[in-house]
């Protein structure tokens, strides 16, 4: 009778077939290897390296490995290195190399120390890819989400960092938010072309007439913004804001076409409007709305304009009794794979029934960030979310996935990777059918804290999606960290499809991204069938958006799934 090997005799191999394995990795593998000795003498290059670097086999074996070096590290940088190989037994990142031409790329290098089991030096291995093509995706990203491509002037995103900046070192400060009115009838009228035309042509006009502005930027379509500071900053501001009226209302020419143009500018200041840089703009923002009642005016902001102070902590203070009074709801919207078409999971969003009228949380969610109530609320979300996925999996509804929003405040709140583990374990959720979707602002700082429950949180299932991609601190190299399956495409660049260029190439950027690495693509905001052909004519692999739904309650998704299952 045969006797029984233990389990680890079945698993290994014999040394032969062991053999055989590790020499065809190391032939075949599409990433380059080099072995090499602890004087950093190559004994041994693969079919990957001499294709990536240009060098043949016989050309390199024997050499040191500094012919590879380029001139954009340092000698402390390899001192680095080579410290933290053989202190720990491996470094990781991305290393700058010279080809056999002469040409440097970027390369994702892996630096190995390995030992025999006495602990004996064998050899240093490195496995490398050329990451050129994704750095340069990357930087296009970049250029994309924080300047405009058609002015070249900075984004939105750009200058809300400026505004923030400058506003912690000067403290006052003031902005202009102008707005060309009815520009779509430029573009109907005379076309795409010199509806770019004209908008180059005030970005021209704007840096002539304000030089001592600290920025001038194209926040979107039609609308600029500008910032300034120095002294008797209302006046200041008042005498920008006419000039810049005068002159784009007054004999505007552009490609031998005299335009008729309508302007509307709205004023804020810092303090005395508001320190927080994003109120600050948008109180510009209802500025320019209220001057609108009359053309060619500016208006400075009132706090009239806005919700008053007692009136926000009226709000605050009904939100915080929302749960206990059964006022808060959740809707869903489907998640929809674009190969198929169908409904393959939800995004649970948050609505706050107050007094009869039913509140997105945009209107509501950054009082909670600022009152604290957000960690309350973002754990009534997930344990209600998830007790609905429960629901819906035993009645038959699913498998499918639950996506919900976690604010960058309550994931670094102690206790929370605890919380999410302790809400599935008691709804008694397959964790692989959660989706937990995070934005770029969380990346910012404790990047290391975020990476480790972040992986906590991925071995026992869960998935995790960037939210709003391109829009924040988009990077590489947290991108190549973060272990994320999903990136998900704001709906400011998926509503721009049909009628902005730059917003196609960002799509395509992004899509080109994510599939270099491996990740998926969820595009929000898909709301008709132009928009839909062009992202599946890119692979995006989901979608969302009105096109197949509005965020609804629980008995009409339930519809909608019985609908699709006919």
């Amino acid at each position: 009778m045969p006797t029984q090997k233990s389990a680890s005799q079945n698993e290994r191999l014999p040394s032969h077939h062991e053999g055989y394995l590790l020499n065809s990795i190391f032939k075949n593998s599409i990433e380059g290897i080099v072995i090499s000795d602890d004087k950093n003498t190559i004994l041994a290059v693969n079919k990957a390296f001499t294709e990536i670097m240009g060098y043949q086999a016989e050309e390199v074996v024997g050499k040191n490995g500094t012919i590879f070096r380029a001139s954009h590290h340092n000698k402390e940088f390899y001192k680095t290195v080579w410290n933290k190989v053989e202190k720990e037994g491996q470094w990781e990142g991305e290393m700058w190399v010279r080809r056999k031409n002469g040409e440097t790329l970027p390369e994702w290098l892996i630096f190995t120390k390995i030992k025999d089991e006495a602990g004996n030096i064998l050899f240093y291995l490195s496995i490398f890819s050329d990451i050129t093509e994704r750095k340069t995706t990357t930087e296009r990203i970049q250029f994309l989400t924080r300047f405009d491509p058609l002015t070249r002037l900075p984004s939105r995103i750009s200058f809300l960092e400026h505004l923030s900046d400058e506003i912690k070192r000067l403290n006052s400060v003031g902005i202009l938010i102008l707005k060309i009115n009815r520009f779509h009838a430029i573009n109907n009228a005379l076309g795409p072309d010199m509806g770019d035309a004209v908008l180059e042509a005030i970005a021209e006009r704007l840096q002539k007439i304000a030089p001592q502005a600290l920025m001038i930027s194209r926040f979107s379509g039609s609308e600029f913004g500008l910032l300034f500071s120095g002294k008797d900053l209302p006046l200041l501001l008042a005498n920008h804001a006419s000039s810049i009226i005068h002159s784009l209302t007054h004999s505007f020419k552009v490609q031998e076409k005299e335009l008729s143009l309508t302007i509307n500018i709205g004023i804020s200041i810092s303090p005395e409007d508001e320190t927080n840089p994003k109120l600050l703009i948008k109180n510009a923002e209802i500025a320019m709305q209220q001057s609108r009642n009359q053309l060619n005016t500016y208006l400075f902001y009132k706090s009239e304009m806005n919700v008053s102070v007692s009136e926000r902590i009226k709000l605050e203070n009904q939100l915080k009794n929302a749960i206990e009074n059964e006022e808060l709801i959740l809707y869903y919207q489907p998640l929809v794979n674009l190969k198929t078409r169908k409904i393959i999971g939800s995004e649970a969003l948050l609505r706050w029934n107050l007094n009869n009228e039913l509140i997105s949380a945009a209107r509501f969610i950054s009082i909670a960030e600022q009152s604290g109530f957000i960690h309350t609320l973002t754990d009534w979300v997930l344990r209600e979310a998830c007790k609905q996925l429960q629901k819906w999996i035993s009645e038959g509804f699913g498998p499918f996935i639950m996506a919900v929003n976690i604010s960058s405040t309550q994931f670094k709140q102690p206790g929370f990777q605890d919380n999410v583990l302790t809400v599935i374990e008691q709804m008694q959720i397959d964790p692989h059918f959660l989706k937990l979707e995070i934005t770029e602002d969380l990346l910012l700082h404790d990047f290391e804290q975020v990476i480790s429950i972040m992986n906590s949180l991925k071995q026992r299932g869960i998935k995790f999606a960037i939210d709003d991609f391109g829009t924040g601190y988009s990077s590489l190299s947290y991108l190549l960290k973060l272990p994320v399956a999903q990136l998900k495409i704001d709906q400011s660049f998926t509503k721009g499809i049909t009628t902005t260029p730059e917003n196609k190439e960002i799509i395509r950027a992004i899509v080109s991204v994510a599939k270099s690495l491996h990740l998926s693509v969820i595009a929000e905001g898909i709301e008709e069938q132009d928009q839909l052909d062009f992202l599946s004519s890119l692979g995006c692999n989901e979608g969302q958006g009105y096109l197949w739904g509005k965020p609804m309650p629980p008995q009409e998704f339930e519809q909608l799934i019985q609908a699709q299952k006919r």
